[in-house]
């Protein structure tokens, strides 16, 4: 669950070689002619791999033409913002569409074509399935949300040995194939017994795209053989690749999946939640990895493919150094992450705890503008900012660089940076508002629990908090670019004071803890209100996507303080007067993505029953403003639906405020729509007169 006011959309241009791009305005006439190949080819297939059919209707969308084509009428319902910038799975209406753009797929050969549709078609059918998300609670809760790993000699070296193994294994049958079978294994358990805390992040990707993968190669081919034909170029090809940590399950994908085939025939039928491929052919062969993975890398170039390794990560360290200092020594620019649009990891090189650099064109859109680059864009590691080199032109509405251009949009400017050389996109303001960083509220193993406190100009004295949370991870760098950069301009204007509460971040912290550290600031907010220049009881709570069900849990679980706490803050109640929740899981156990995230993958019922916030409402909750898009498949809108409707049967002052076409993020004209309200919610609850 990601807490950003846009979204990524990302791209994994693997299917083919990418040929130039085609011009931008939908072709009717060839679209019609996409789908009529694609149909055909899940119409052949009429349901038995899978049990149900992977037919879905399909969507072509150019985003800046605004044309688009599909396969069956459109609904009566808006048109999703997201069509022309997103390859995957769009709800439009009532329905699932599996949706590519224009751009991707205009120029690539009729085969290919057809895997992408099968590809995406697929993904629809997972969610139907239960299978997408991948059951984390078996797998150990210290795990990573990225495969780092896989850029590392370690990574890369039994990955590869792995993929030969597996090639061996769809060359050869019986015996042959058994041992062949056993090396891969081996080879994949050394890999993961170096790295465990990468276990979760290889399994998401071989569930998610590895079974799709394997989906597009059987149902586009002909026969088995060519299915094993195509597979088997796949896992040459990958070794080529220059990175491999979010391209390696289109490969391994395939090749397990086919192997399976032959070992256990209709296994995707008997596929259940938390099933991994690579075990489920160790059960279907009785076999176990080799127990000497090292001599058995010696049957594939072991030695060999040790030394290339070796002298490439010579070459990439080289070569990471100079991209640290063109992309984060500077000076560079640095603007909000997020956003709509289309990216191509082909060839990304990721530089360790800082992000991932995108070499291929890169196109995004957000409230803060329009970027086109085509020469490096640095994404950071936790998807919150971007960062670009040095702009050499400016002006008032696009600043410019090598190799790219970002048109601002209204309300959003480019000033310099806190170093020399450096610029930053940010939310324009009215009045630069004072900010206090860093006011300690807690301890917990020695770290200081902190927040900040953005001051108005003219203050009306009420306070508004900002959780900043998203996936249950908390820094200083998201509460810039959450609250300093949207919610702090927005409510300062308006004579709010707004403090951006940091919590212990997920995985080190679990649930429960993070729950305590928000109650802890409110307490202590409340003790020190009369520092801040607020009301005790005029505080209220925002949040969005973790953040919201944490606000919303605030709002429900209010309590008077314990008077016989030797910590004074504890003394303090813990009443928060208003709430206001973006896309927020309301229903813990019933939230379809909870094994996703690391803090909620292992709770029981019982535990997710403790921290849902549908289950404690009453007539004493906080009033609250839910906000929830109607194509969010992140947090599914029946959350934000079932909160709204049982506050008010509660009689719980609530509204509900539905943004069409929206997913889980909001922005550009969604924000319009959406500020006023928020605005309006706090004054109501809050009061607005200004002292």
């Amino acid at each position: 669950m990601r807490t950003t006011m846009t979204r990524v959309m990302v791209i994994l241009l693997l299917l083919a070689d990418v040929a130039p791009p085609a011009e931008a305005q939908v072709d009717q006439q060839r679209a019609q002619e996409f789908f009529k190949e694609a149909q055909a080819l899940c119409e052949r297939d009429g349901g038995r791999l899978w049990g149900v059919s992977i037919c879905a209707p399909m969507v072509i969308g150019d985003a800046r033409t605004q044309t688009f084509a599909t396969s069956q009428p459109p609904p009566d319902a808006p048109r999703p913002n997201t069509i022309g910038l997103l390859n995957g799975p769009i709800r439009w209406g009532d329905t699932l569409w599996a949706a590519m753009t224009w751009e991707t797929i205009a120029n690539w050969p009729a085969g290919t074509r057809g895997e992408a549709f099968l590809h995406e078609s697929f993904h629809i059918v997972q969610m139907s399935k239960g299978i997408a998300t991948p059951d984390r609670s078996r797998l150990g809760p210290n795990s990573r949300n990225e495969n780092e790993h896989l850029d590392a000699v370690d990574g890369r070296y039994w990955l590869r040995l792995e993929w030969r193994a597996l090639a061996r294994a769809l060359r050869e049958s019986g015996e042959p194939r058994a041992q062949a079978v056993r090396e891969a294994l081996a080879f994949r358990r050394s890999r993961l017994a170096r790295y465990p805390e990468h276990v979760v992040s290889e399994y998401i990707l071989d569930i998610n795209e590895g079974l799709a993968s394997y989906t597009q190669v059987v149902l586009a081919a002909p026969s088995g053989d060519v299915a094993i034909a195509r597979a088997l170029e796949l896992l040459a090809g990958a070794e080529d690749g220059e990175s491999y940590v979010r391209t390696f399950a289109y490969s391994s994908g395939p090749a397990y999946g086919l192997l399976l085939d032959a070992a256990a025939p209709g296994w995707p039928q008997r596929m259940r939640p938390g099933d991994e491929p690579a075990e489920l052919l160790m059960r279907a062969l009785g076999v176990q990895p080799a127990a000497d993975a090292a001599a058995a890398a010696l049957r594939y170039g072991g030695a060999e493919l040790r030394a290339t390794e070796e002298q490439r990560d010579r070459q990439r360290q080289a070569r990471i150094a100079e991209l640290r200092r063109r992309f984060v020594e500077g000076p560079v620019l640095v603007m909000p992450g997020g956003g709509r649009g289309l990216s191509n990891s082909l060839g990304a090189l990721v530089i360790p705890d800082v992000g991932t650099i995108y070499f291929h064109a890169y196109r995004m859109t957000g409230p803060w503008g329009e970027l086109e680059a085509d020469s490096g864009v640095l994404v950071s590691s936790d998807g919150r900012a971007r960062h670009l080199p040095a702009p050499v032109q400016r002006n008032e509405t696009t600043v410019s660089g090598a190799g790219w251009t970002l048109k601002i949009a209204p309300g959003w400017v480019v000033r310099e940076g806190a170093r020399r050389g450096d610029f930053e996109v940010v939310q324009a303001s009215a009045r630069q508002s004072p900010v206090t960083t860093d006011v300690v509220y807690g301890h917990k193993d020695g770290m200081a629990l902190t927040f900040d406190v953005h001051r108005p100009a003219r203050p009306n004295g009420a306070g508004v908090i900002a959780i900043v949370s998203g996936g249950y991870q908390s820094s200083v760098e998201m509460s810039r670019q959450i609250v300093g950069d949207y919610l702090a301009p927005l409510l300062n204007e308006n004579g709010f004071t707004v403090f951006a509460v940091r919590h212990g971040s997920s995985p080190r912290y679990p649930l429960p803890a993070i729950v305590s550290d928000v109650r802890r600031a409110v307490r202590f907010i409340r003790q020190h209100a009369g520092d801040y220049g607020v009301e005790s009881n005029r505080i209220g709570v925002w949040g969005a996507s973790a953040g919201g069900q944490l606000a919303l849990l605030l709002g429900t679980t209010a309590d008077s303080g314990d008077p016989s706490a030797s910590d004074a803050t504890l003394r303090e109640p813990s009443r928060i007067a208003a709430v206001v929740a973006f896309y927020a899981p309301t229903d813990l156990w019933r939230f379809e993505n909870r094994r996703s995230v690391p803090a909620l993958a292992a709770l029981t019922e019982a535990q997710a029953g403790q921290y849902s916030p549908i289950r404690f409402v009453s007539s004493g909750a906080a009033p609250s403003l839910i906000v929830h898009g109607d194509a969010d498949d992140g947090v599914p809108i029946i959350h934000g639906e079932s909160m709204h409707a049982a506050l008010i049967e509660a009689g719980v002052p609530a509204s509900f405020l539905r943004i069409a076409g929206a997913g889980h993020a909001f922005g550009g004209a969604d924000l319009e729509r959406i500020n006023p309200a928020v605005v309006r919610w706090f004054e109501r609850h809050l009061g607005s007169a200004a002292k």
